[in-house]
């Protein structure tokens, strides 16, 4: 287990990160209340973002996703996903709506071939974006599924494009299938899930307090010594945990 103090060079009264995801030169870190976003490299922060209407403005980011040598950020109340590259040179906002309808989604995700599903708690259904004209096409309409209605707290494409969705109502995780089919439904036995990650070929999911599961195995609980998680990625065969002081790498594998 590895363990960073983010007090030394990380936390401030002007940034106070609650998402993160890594990129190949560091981590980018979404401190949400602030409207703000922040690259770590050797020891080093860059802060861009702020409220605010200018290019590289945010008003209301709730989500962020890496996906190659890009950030995506998406902002729920403007109803786009603003693109930024691995240095946070702003690139371009993407608008989120459905024939010309704004949508206010709070969830996304990317897949490897570079499309996004995003999901509406307004026509509860998923959409995934066209990657030739990026307009929204209906994927997964969750009306047909009983015991689901506006209760997505996470979803994610696995490295297969297999997209998990974690229920927080009913604490179920559904496995769909690139085009869409439902695949497998997993019980979840966390309460108050908050992240559904797949770390080599297992999902799991965790909860603020650090109660973690396989999915098909039994709950473990990590050791963080009272530390609350705010987010937690997939880091190779790792998992690493952002805490409001501290992030702490896990092999999850070590685990009893």
């Amino acid at each position: 287990m590895g363990r960073i103090d983010l007090k030394k060079n990380i936390l401030s009264t002007e940034f106070q990160p609650d998402r993160f995801v890594k990129v190949p030169n560091g981590l980018i870190f979404l401190d949400s209340n602030r409207r703000r976003i922040g690259r770590w490299h050797s020891d080093s922060l860059y802060i861009e973002g702020g409220f605010g209407s200018r290019r590289s403005g945010l008003f209301d980011p709730v989500d962020i996703v890496s996906n190659q040598l890009d950030i995506y950020i998406l902002d729920r109340s403007e109803s786009k996903i603003d693109r930024w590259d691995t240095q946070l040179n702003y690139i371009h906002a993407q608008p989120i709506s459905l024939e010309g309808i704004p949508l206010y989604p709070e969830v996304f995700s990317i897949d490897q071939q570079g499309r996004m599903a995003v999901y509406s708690s307004e026509t509860q259904e998923i959409y995934l974006t066209d990657r030739s004209s990026n307009s929204l096409n209906p994927f997964i309409d969750l009306n047909r599924i009983s015991h689901t209605n506006d209760c997505i707290q996470a979803m994610g494409f696995g490295y297969r494009d297999q997209l998990a969705i974690l229920f927080d109502c009913n604490n179920e995780v559904q496995l769909y299938s690139r085009s869409g089919r439902l695949e497998r439904r997993f019980s979840v036995a966390v309460d108050s899930p908050i992240e559904i990650i797949q770390i080599r070929e297992k999902w799991l999911v965790i909860n603020g307090g650090g109660h973690m599961q396989v999915l098909g195995e039994d709950p473990m609980l990590l050791p963080l010594n009272g530390l609350t998680i705010l987010d937690a990625i997939s880091d190779g065969e790792f998992l690493q945990i952002l805490t409001k002081t501290h992030l702490i790498l896990f092999d999850i594998h070590a685990q009893p």
